[in-house]
């Protein structure tokens, strides 16, 4: 099953993050088929107003995910550096549904969710006719077009 690891609060500083980083690394023992993360901004806690966001994924172990980020001029150092935010959430994706390609690379956007899954949704609706889409994508897109109160019920 996939790894998912974060941290989320006010006053992240950058043991925290290499705390995080090595999280991520780690999580290559539940997965190796893409990795992912989604940072944000949240300026209001109570209203949860004003939240700036930002998704970074690819097709890459986690290692190399980290390095990649870090290290290359196509990388995107904020990925891991950006102690100015108070969200971070990771995903290492361990493939069970839908083929391995950047767009089945967990957290999934929606308009009304970001979300990330891990493990295997049995139910049939989830399934992919053709393999393009993941079951989370497809359990996380019911949530954001039907609610998860009625979603979490049926399930």
């Amino acid at each position: 099953m996939c790894g998912l690891c974060g941290i989320l609060g006010p006053g992240i500083v950058k043991p925290d993050l290499d705390s995080l980083k090595n999280l991520i690394y780690v999580s290559a023992l539940r997965g190796f088929q893409g990795t992912g993360i989604l940072q944000a901004r949240v300026n209001s806690w109570r209203t949860g107003s004003n939240v700036k966001h930002m998704i970074q994924k690819d097709v890459m172990t986690s290692g190399y995910w980290l390095w990649h980020h870090q290290y290359t001029k196509d990388g995107n150092r904020d990925v891991t550096e950006g102690t100015s935010n108070n969200l971070f959430a990771a995903h290492v994706r361990a493939a069970t549904m839908g083929k391995v390609c950047k767009e089945n690379t967990h957290p999934f956007e929606f308009d009304n969710i970001i979300g990330m899954h891990n493990g295997t949704m049995k139910d049939k609706k989830y399934e992919s006719e053709d393999d393009e889409k993941t079951d989370s994508e497809l359990f996380l897109k019911d949530i954001n077009d039907r609610g998860l109160k009625t979603v979490l019920e049926e399930v």
